[in-house]
């Protein structure tokens, strides 16, 4: 009989075809996992095809090897290759090793730099990398709370991350240095989280066991500086140096005003040799101060000058003197206000302070200015820095806010607690606050104890007229 029709159409494939196109696609899986590195293979691999010249050691400094390792890591996955060199990057304990050097870009990291006999090969170093800090400790807690007291710091693991949390909660710079140099702790490794006591440090290096507490918006801002050729550093290895700062500053993807401006001296202080190697003195504290005296010169200043019967006596040398700081202060760049205060003396007038002289590069204006006042009334001095400081935080770039007081007739109507409260704030927003008494001390009278002992820099109290003006023209 014939053989009869379906009438269905056969799209049926032999055995031995369905095994060859399975067979193919396995292949074409295979091949393309290869190429993706889903099997470890390198996600780069035409890079070790072009390593013609075989490998290259990058030897690679840093004080926080945490931070220099997560940068190395991210660098080296990438199989980088410079002048047909295959990149090496490794971590290294000294500056004169090594062809890169990780670490905020901030005056005491150039000079560290120097100090080796070292320089970097780019005008301008990129942010890297951002390490968030805080404080790590037995429980939570908002680290604007914790009393300084209560901190210690590893300065040998976490130096950067030391400095900028002294210097966020201390009261002024020179509390700051004290804590960075009363309460450091060898290293992170032999930390035990106990009730009482705070570690600072940065989130990746917070230890096993602590609860890590951030400081909101507040982290340390790390840059890659290449370093020169040397006898030791080939220049392959300085140029994979700016291949790798490059390529780290092209994935930064932090907020590069998250690092607070922080005194040279507390940079230092947070150093594993107290800043010694850098400033030339015992622990960073050098008895002329160079390093913060350079910072003085570098910053926009406001003159607030007491104008009371306080300062007649003194007026003329005080004027002088305020005419030839800011002289030189605009000379380096940098604008200079000028405000005066005392009680009023027209009826209706309430407020204590005057803002005369806007910040300005023309010195010539504060110098006219503070020439032609009158002295009369009482000081109310703490009125003049409360608005100081609150025009200092709203410049939103660093200001030098000079103090010069016959004293505090104000100490009443603006408690202590008010007064440091304003001064904390001010110091946030990257503000200075220096005070000096004019003229000599007068026997039987309180000096405003307070408001020096807040004060990032100052005379102090029982210094006379003299070396007030010595120690002011040195600032």
């Amino acid at each position: 009989m014939g053989r009869h029709s379906s009438q269905k159409q056969n799209y049926s494939l032999s055995k031995g075809l369905i095994a060859l196109i399975a067979a193919l696609v396995l292949i074409m899986a295979l091949i393309a996992a290869a190429k993706s590195g889903v099997f470890g293979g390198d996600a780069n691999p035409q890079a070790k095809d072009n390593c013609v010249s075989g490998d290259l050691a990058l030897p690679v400094a840093a004080a926080d090897h945490k931070v220099a390792r997560t940068l190395i890591d991210d660098y080296a996955k990438s199989n980088p290759v410079v002048r047909d060199y295959c990149v090496q990057p490794v971590v290294v304990d000294t500056l004169a090793e090594a062809a890169a050097f990780v670490g905020p870009d901030v005056a005491v990291g150039h000079q560290e730099v120097e100090a080796a006999g070292r320089s970097t090969t780019v005008g301008e170093l990129q942010p890297a990398l951002s390490a968030q800090v805080g404080l790590a400790g037995a429980e939570r807690a908002n680290p604007r709370d914790v009393e300084l007291s209560s901190v210690v710091f590893p300065v040998n693991d976490e130096p950067e991350a030391s400095a900028v949390i002294a210097s966020q909660l201390a009261q002024n710079e020179r509390a700051a240095v004290k804590a960075l140099t009363d309460q450091r702790i060898p290293g992170l490794a032999e930390a035990q989280p106990v009730a009482t006591q705070f570690i600072a440090t940065s989130e990746m290096a917070s230890p096993e066991g602590f609860t890590f507490n951030p400081l909101d918006g507040v982290s340390v801002i790390y840059s890659i500086y290449p370093l020169n050729a040397t006898e030791n550093i080939s220049e392959d290895q300085s140029r994979a140096a700016q291949d790798f700062a490059r390529f780290s500053a092209d994935r930064f993807d932090g907020k590069a005003d998250s690092q607070p401006v922080i005194p040279d001296l507390v940079w230092a202080a947070a150093r594993p040799a107290g800043g010694e190697n850098i400033t030339g003195g015992e622990d960073g504290m050098n008895d002329d101060r160079s390093t913060h005296d350079a910072q003085a010169q570098t910053m926009d200043t406001l003159f607030v000058v007491d104008t009371s019967d306080g300062v007649a006596a003194n007026y003329n040398a005080l004027a002088g003197l305020v005419s030839d700081a800011a002289t030189k202060i605009t000379e380096s760049g940098h604008q200079v206000g000028l405000w005066n205060f005392s009680s009023p003396l027209n009826p209706g007038v309430t407020q204590g302070w005057r803002n005369n002289v806007a910040l300005t590069p023309d010195a010539s204006q504060v110098a006219a200015t503070v020439s032609a006042f009158n002295t009369a009334g009482a000081p109310q001095t703490r009125e003049a820095v409360l608005a100081a400081t609150q025009y200092a935080v709203g410049v939103g770039t660093p200001v030098r806010i000079i103090v010069l007081t016959s004293g505090s007739a104000d100490t009443q109507a603006i408690d202590d607690a008010t007064l440091l409260d304003a001064l904390k704030t001010a110091r946030a927003a990257s503000a200075v606050i220096d005070v000096f008494r004019v003229g000599d001390p007068v026997p039987g009278a309180v000096p405003d104890q307070a408001l020096y002992d807040a004060a990032d820099n100052t005379g102090g109290p029982n210094l006379t007229w003299s070396e007030q003006l010595g120690t002011f023209k040195n600032k």
